[in-house]
């Protein structure tokens, strides 16, 4: 099932499953995945002049990068990606300056969003989910705040992209294979 002319963002609050299926996706479809986490801890790796000030941004407390820092980051990984292959966005956009920068992103690299996949999950699940990890930051009190925070951020963006008609639901809830199936079969046909 190879699409090279996919670009997809996948939505969904902590413990949708937003990272196995993107992973499962993006094979599937034969994407380069980008994990906005997984760059930007790669990239206070190298020797760019900005990395040292991302560095110390993700160290501090709240570890949330400015949005126009991981634009120019992301948007300097998108320009090496070539144009035959398709995308997979996970963990970006977060709000909707980051959806509204991504599209000028992509524009100006002659690309656009195809599919917004949004997995959502109840809060009793979110909570339950995130308990198996064992996180020391994954108490109940703070997962519901952190929840409050992505339903705030990010119930603009799911508006955004649903009023541009890209917006695909998947429920988030059964279990991850059967979660794929209807995320390809929404995708894919």
């Amino acid at each position: 099932m190879q699409s090279n002319n996919y670009t997809i963002v996948i939505l969904g609050p902590q413990g949708s499953g937003k990272g196995t299926q993107a992973e499962v996706v993006a094979e599937r479809f034969g994407l380069v995945h980008i994990d906005m986490g997984g760059l930007l801890r790669r990239f206070v790796k190298t020797k760019h002049p900005l990395a040292a000030r991302v560095r110390r941004i993700m160290n501090e407390g709240s570890g949330l990068v400015p949005s126009h820092l991981v634009t120019e980051i992301l948007k300097r990984r998108v320009a090496g990606i070539p144009q035959r292959r398709g995308i997979l966005f996970d963990g970006y956009p977060r709000n909707i300056t980051q959806a509204r920068a991504l599209d000028r992103m992509l524009r100006e690299a002659g690309r656009a969003i195809t599919h917004v996949v949004y997995l959502p999950i109840s809060e009793k699940t979110t909570v339950k989910r995130l308990a198996l990890r064992h996180r020391e930051d994954d108490t109940p009190q703070a997962i519901k705040k952190r929840l409050a925070t992505y339903r705030r951020k990010t119930k603009p963006v799911i508006d955004y992209y649903r009023q541009r008609n890209v917006l695909v639901t998947v429920n988030g809830e059964p279990a991850i294979p059967i979660v794929t199936n209807a995320i390809l079969k929404k995708i894919h046909g």
